[in-house]
């Protein structure tokens, strides 16, 4: 059985880490050289060091991207004018997913899009968050979502 298909076999979702990777394919005597090749055709995408998805031929499903940010950069809350765009109360499309988070600044240009996180104090960061069961993804309650990037922005000026 190829390495793909092994992989996909026992990954039952569309993302995954490089442990989940490694135990896999630990009977291959250089399995990070067949991640390397993987890598290299395509059947998986790197996201960022450690954090993979499929490639479009092995995927069943979408992937999430809103489980990506909260992924790719922690902790995270996907807010700001992505989540107001996806909920319809702005009408602009957004192609940044934004969040913030209590660490620094962070943008992160992936092979799947770009992520935005902005800094938020820690009083500030768990407000009015709701955990979205379907994927177990944090984002924020649309109405504080509305308020964030006013004060954002006032803070960065």
């Amino acid at each position: 059985m190829r390495a793909i298909q092994e992989i996909r076999k026992n990954i039952s979702r569309e993302i995954f880490n490089y442990t989940q990777v490694i135990d896999i394919l630990k009977h291959y005597s250089k399995p990070r050289d067949v991640i390397g090749n993987l890598l290299k055709r395509e059947d998986i995408i790197r996201i960022k060091k450690g954090l993979y998805i499929f490639g479009e031929f092995w995927r069943r499903d979408q992937y999430s991207p809103e489980l990506l940010a909260n992924l790719i950069y922690g902790p995270s809350i996907i807010s700001l004018e992505y989540l107001l765009s996806s909920s319809s109360l702005i009408p602009e499309n957004v192609a940044t997913i934004t969040s913030v988070t209590t660490g620094r600044s962070r943008v992160f240009d992936t092979p799947v899009g770009r992520y935005s996180y902005k800094q938020l104090n820690k009083e500030r960061f768990s407000y009015g968050t709701e955990l979205h069961k379907d994927d177990a993804v944090l984002i924020y309650a649309v109405l504080d979502c509305r308020r964030n990037p006013a004060w954002i922005r006032k803070k960065l000026k």
